[in-house]
């Protein structure tokens, strides 16, 4: 009926990825199935935050990085670490703005506006209690932080998802501190609501050790909101965390969801993996059909008919057309951005039993301990190395290549490579004073400027977003 409400879902996931590069591969799955992918721990200092526009052609992502500091007083010693970031869906645009981050990029904060509910969201990433007075006071700096934040956008309805590294137990410090922001910001916690029942979301195997201390604050007013709430022990997830999914429903949400424009997808055919016989027989059968007759294939002589020429072309196109078809019918494809140029039928065996040993593991119970706890285990740590070091073996590749060129002197072969190595697609604005269409985004501009030309504008009429103080 028109006028009628509309009610449709969004979809949120939380994880904290321990390392871009561990769980990229994985990162891709959730996009796939969500409309916000909140993360954590990506390890990855600012320049290198443009690997995240590889993850999904879809989304679009903001987010900052914890090691800029550290790398920039010399070299990095130890492992990286932290880092928060929100990846969504490029749809969202028109109504996600950036509200801020904090100075060690433990919390970043993203708005969303919808129609029946104006959301902050909050990605958060807390240190672990070590006992000392310094963890309490970072919490509290860390916490003030979200406040003021909640205090530039009166009337937003908070949600804080991620990492916590603290129990919900009043006899947790870390619980105690956050006990006066959760009643401030009238937060309910989701724990209980996974359907799975997991118990926890961090795992230490090795150690046999596991806690639960991802979760999801939501505003009391949003929680009859919440379904599907689950935590998701999954054999591609090479993190020591699991994922926390959950939905969301609004009214009137599908008029959240703007116009992107259509971009045409490029495909690649998988031959390893096709039906090599089936397609013999299809293109067989298909090309046994095809029948030209040309009137001057017996003529010695020159031929410069313009029919001949169609008739050619047409020829070809048919040819083409066949073998195309009969792949469509027998080779699978996927996109060409899903493409990992480092990946081999061994990781793809390797996949296979560490997902085949997880979903026996799970179908016993999850034990703990025993001979299935262990093979599982296995299969899991060698999938993860053998995909870490092809990705290695890849990269240093490029290195011997980049190395003998250059002492061969070959600099157009050497230029070569270095783009191929170090090419990002470029960082494409998603939308421009509310505005994601491409033509749209055209006439913005160039209305904006054919007014400059008559009226150049002051800093106080040009809009500009502001920081979490509230300062332009």
């Amino acid at each position: 009926m028109a006028g009628s409400a509309v009610e449709t879902t969004l979809r949120i996931c939380t994880l904290n990825l321990h390392g871009f590069n561990n769980s990229k591969l994985y990162l891709q799955d959730l996009c796939k199935n969500n409309d916000i992918v909140c993360i954590q721990e990506h390890w990855l200092t600012s320049p290198q935050l443009l690997k995240f526009n590889d993850v999904h052609e879809d989304f679009s992502f903001y987010g900052c990085s914890a090691m800029d500091n550290v790398c920039a007083k010399g070299l990095l010693r130890g492992r990286p670490f932290g880092g928060v970031g929100f990846l969504f869906r490029k749809s969202l645009s028109a109504k996600i703005n950036f509200a801020g981050f904090h100075c060690d990029s433990r919390v970043i904060s993203m708005s969303l506006t919808c129609n029946s509910s104006n959301i902050l969201l909050f990605c958060v990433y807390l240190p672990c209690d070590d006992g000392s007075q310094y963890y309490c006071d970072s919490l509290k700096d860390i916490f003030g932080f979200i406040e003021s934040v909640t205090e530039c956008y009166p009337g937003y309805k908070s949600i804080l998802l991620g990492d916590f590294n603290f129990q919900c137990n009043v006899s947790v410090r870390g619980f105690k501190e956050f006990l006066p922001i959760m009643n401030n910001l009238a937060l309910k916690l989701c724990d209980d609501l996974d359907s799975n029942c997991v118990g926890y979301t961090y795992a230490h195997n090795t150690l046999d050790h596991r806690s639960l201390i991802d979760h999801v604050f939501v505003n009391s007013d949003l929680l009859p909101t919440i379904s599907g709430y689950r935590i998701v022990s999954d054999a591609n997830n090479l993190s020591d965390h699991l994922p926390v999914l959950f939905s969301m429903s609004f009214t009137g949400l599908a008029q959240l969801y703007g116009h992107v424009s259509s971009k045409k997808s490029l495909y690649e055919f998988r031959w390893d993996k096709g039906d090599l016989t089936n397609y013999y027989h299809c293109s067989g059968n298909m090309l046994s059909r095809i029948n030209h007759c040309f009137g001057c294939i017996d003529n010695d002589a020159f031929c410069d008919q313009h029919s001949c020429e169609m008739d050619i072309d047409v020829y070809y196109s048919e040819i083409v057309h066949c073998l195309t078809e009969a792949c469509k019918h027998s080779v699978p494809r996927i996109p060409v951005s899903a493409l990992k140029h480092y990946w081999s039928s061994a990781l793809d065996d390797l996949k296979q039993d560490s997902v085949t040993t997880h979903n026996l593991w799970k179908l016993v119970g999850c034990p703990r301990y025993g001979d299935i706890f262990e093979l599982m285990k296995d299969a899991k740590y060698k999938y993860k190395l053998a995909v870490r070091d092809a990705a290695n073996q890849f990269e240093s590749r490029f290195d011997d290549e980049l190395l003998t060129s250059y002492f061969d002197k070959d600099f157009n072969k050497f230029w070569k490579v270095w783009k191929d190595k170090i090419r990002t697609k470029p960082n494409k604005i998603s939308q421009v004073a509310g505005k994601t269409d491409d033509s749209d985004i055209a006439n913005t501009f160039a209305n904006y400027f054919s007014q400059s030309v008559y009226n150049i504008p002051t800093y106080e009429t040009v809009s500009r977003p502001k920081t979490v103080d509230g300062n332009s």
